[in-house]
């Protein structure tokens, strides 16, 4: 059967349109939000509670992050978990003195733990029969070879950190102007994936 110049045209406009079907459905999906009630994310995310009129204490969980497996290699990586989580608990904090007409806060109190788990996964090579011995009048005999079990080790971390705040009506040299704080971290948090669970550097 030929095809003439119209239909070879539409097969191929078809083409186009089902591989661009097929690239946007392998798209990598676009990761939750870094700053989320840990109600919604369930895993991660931040809390709040207020202890007094004017005092909350307010706490942020980073996403679980995959990180070098050597505890000297990942000290950078907690470090900035920690910095993270710090700073998205400072964010929440503004956003409550904003909404309770505060100008500014200041942060009475502040702890920050990490937890890293690490896993041993052990598995074994493929098995197979490596030809070796003799050969008889009809047949090859065939050894099996040994395989050593493989371990592989992997690090996860998650870090928490819990400020205990003071909202206030003024600023001092000791406080934050929430505003400030805001504007300065909301664009780098409010929109910022929250996916780092790429595998550590050096492994």
């Amino acid at each position: 059967m030929v095809f003439g110049p119209a239909a070879r045209n539409q097969a191929g406009a078809a083409f186009v349109v089902a591989c661009a079907a097929l690239l946007a459905g392998c798209a990598a999906p676009v990761p939750p939000p870094v700053y989320v009630p840990i109600a919604e994310a369930q895993s991660y995310g931040y809390a709040d509670r207020q202890l007094g009129e004017t005092s909350y204490e307010v706490s942020y969980v980073t996403a679980e992050r995959r990180v070098s497996s050597n505890s000297i290699g990942r000290e950078a990586e907690l470090d900035a978990l920690a910095t993270q989580a710090q700073e998205v608990a400072q964010l929440r904090a503004a956003d409550i003195a904003i909404e309770t007409e505060h100008p500014a806060f200041k942060v009475i109190d502040r702890r920050t733990d990490a937890e890293v788990t690490v896993r041993d996964h052990r598995y074994y090579g493929h098995g197979h029969f490596h030809p070796f011995g003799f050969a008889s009048s009809h047949h090859l005999h065939h050894h099996p070879v040994a395989f050593a079990p493989i371990i592989s080790r992997v690090a996860f971390a998650q870090v928490r950190t819990t400020l205990t705040v003071e909202l206030l009506q003024t600023t001092d040299d000791d406080s934050a102007d929430a505003a400030v704080v805001r504007n300065r971290l909301q664009e780098k948090y409010l929109a910022t994936p929250s996916d780092m669970t790429g595998p550590a550097q050096g492994e």
